[in-house]
């Protein structure tokens, strides 16, 4: 249990899909090597409470696209393939309870679909990648809500949304300011944003206070944008460093309890989140894969409103 609340609090990814990719997050002579199984391990962070196993994984590769990944199937898109699209990693999902999580309709019909984006096929092997040739999968933005934060896959007559999980990142100390998330998600200023409340994990369960005040969501947008982001490499000598290699595992430990899910609500209602912790004074910016330490206005705020 103590494994599993040091990757989600650390990272926000599953102690299991760190140990299938081989991956040693907090060994300081070891560096993961982002670029093979962050995406993967991000976009797993959708799966919540056991709604989707582990199936075959494929890349569906756009522009600048990497290499395609183990496991999928040719000839059609599977549920949690990863997709990699303008610069984000995408996952495929049909299912009810995670859609409904980041503010989705239960089921994405041919309806939602708005402008095309690109056609994809096969490339032969374990994955798909862009085309201009018409082919029958097909990736849209979403009607409702244009943003790159959710598209809509269409695989035949099936219909799916692709969900944002992260940018894609080039090493472990990659950072980006939280402005460029939440331009991801339409966000160009507070008043793009309808609400912030605390969650659990899963993101199903308000906790405590929903914010909807207008200036305390301004107060909230303009002194978190305005917060120095820190990539992993450096939040890790920040916070870390020096504690004795003794007492690394106790500190990671002590630090993911201290974690507390925060929601963020559109006014298109598209939903992402994030994780605070209060004791420590950072924030963990799930998407961008980077952390923000906060200053005495950001943790005022939180103490006032997030209970």
């Amino acid at each position: 249990m103590k494994n599993e609340k040091l990757y989600d609090g650390i990272t926000g990814i599953r102690e299991e899909i760190v140990e299938r990719a081989d991956a040693h997050v907090f060994k300081k002579k070891k560096r993961m090597n982002w670029q093979k199984w962050t995406a993967l391990a991000a976009c797993f962070c959708l799966v919540v409470g056991g709604v989707f196993g582990a199936s075959r994984l494929g890349l569906i590769k756009g522009a600048g696209s990497a290499a395609p990944g183990d496991g999928a199937v040719a000839g059609g898109v599977q549920a949690t393939s990863v997709l990699e699209y303008n610069g984000c990693y995408y996952e495929a999902c049909d299912t009810e309870r995670v859609l409904e999580k980041f503010g989705l309709p239960s089921e994405i019909t041919a309806s939602m679909a708005g402008n095309h984006l690109s056609y994809l096929k096969s490339d032969g092997e374990a994955g798909y990648e862009t085309t201009a040739q018409q082919t029958n999968i097909e990736l849209y933005a979403y009607a409702p809500a244009p943003c790159r934060g959710v598209y809509v896959l269409r695989d035949g007559e099936h219909y799916m949304a692709a969900l944002f999980c992260n940018f894609v990142q080039f090493d472990s100390n990659t950072n980006y300011e939280a402005s460029t998330l939440y331009q991801v998600y339409g966000i160009e200023s507070a008043a793009d944003i309808s609400s912030i409340s605390h969650t659990d994990w899963d993101g199903g369960t308000v906790i405590g206070n929903v914010v909807t005040d207008s200036n305390a969501i301004a107060s909230f947008y303009d002194t978190f944008t305005s917060l120095i982001s820190y990539g992993n490499d450096d939040f890790q000598k920040q916070v870390f460093d020096d504690i004795p290699e003794e007492q690394q595992v106790e500190a990671h430990n002590a630090f993911a309890d201290d974690n507390t899910t925060v929601c963020i609500e559109t006014t298109s209602g598209l939903r992402f989140f994030m994780q605070f912790y209060p004791s420590y004074g950072w924030l963990y910016g799930n998407g961008t894969m980077c952390y923000y330490q906060m200053d005495d206005a950001m943790q005022a705020w939180f103490e006032s409103h997030i209970k």
